[in-house]
């Protein structure tokens, strides 16, 4: 059976989405759901049972990064977005962490995140629309209290891991964990 080719999505409602396998085992996808497009790229393998696995590896595509890093004379700690899009803004958690304890909070007054935590060991900046793709920053000094942020080109990337889906002669069928896990889609090649 011939896998390689481009599968579409079918069955589902004002959603786009494809997944292109090629000869040299490297993968296209794509995905469109009103006004969210994302993408990605990577490897595949198949199986004696026709089983297609998808996976991706975004080592240097990190979603967000820390752009300024300050000691400033207040309380806690604060981060910003400067440039980020508010619809997203609004969708974005932030976590900080410090000495194993957890703080999450999101946008407040102005665009900016209020911590009481003192330092951050850790930030995990998490966009709803992008869930599977959090980002762990870790600051060059712990002692520094006001972080800008930024959304970068890796935000929309759709991460796959050992992603299953049998092919047969026309098609591709597996879960699409990025809308929603509990179905098995089909996509017609």
């Amino acid at each position: 059976m011939a896998i390689p080719g481009e599968y579409y999505l079918t069955g589902v409602h004002e959603m786009g989405c494809g997944i292109k396998l090629n000869e040299d085992f490297s993968f296209e996808f794509f995905f469109s759901y009103g006004a969210l497009d994302r993408h990605g790229y990577g490897t595949w393998k198949s199986d004696e049972n026709n089983q297609v696995i998808l996976n991706t590896n975004y080592d240097n595509q990190v979603p967000f990064s820390i752009t300024l890093s300050e000691k400033r004379e207040f309380e806690g700690i604060e981060m910003g977005f400067p440039n980020y899009n508010k619809v997203l803004l609004n969708e974005t958690t932030i976590k900080v962490i410090a000495n194993g304890l957890e703080e999450e909070q999101v946008v407040g007054a102005q665009g900016i995140f209020h911590f009481s935590s003192k330092q951050a060991d850790k930030i995990i900046v998490t966009c709803l629309f992008y869930f599977d793709n959090p980002a762990t920053l870790v600051p060059a000094d712990t002692s520094h209290n006001y972080f800008e942020l930024s959304a970068n080109h890796g935000l929309p990337l759709v991460h796959f891991k050992d992603a299953v889906f049998v092919a047969d002669e026309t098609a591709l069928e597996g879960k699409l964990h990025i809308f929603d896990e509990t179905k098995t889609f089909r996509f017609i090649k």
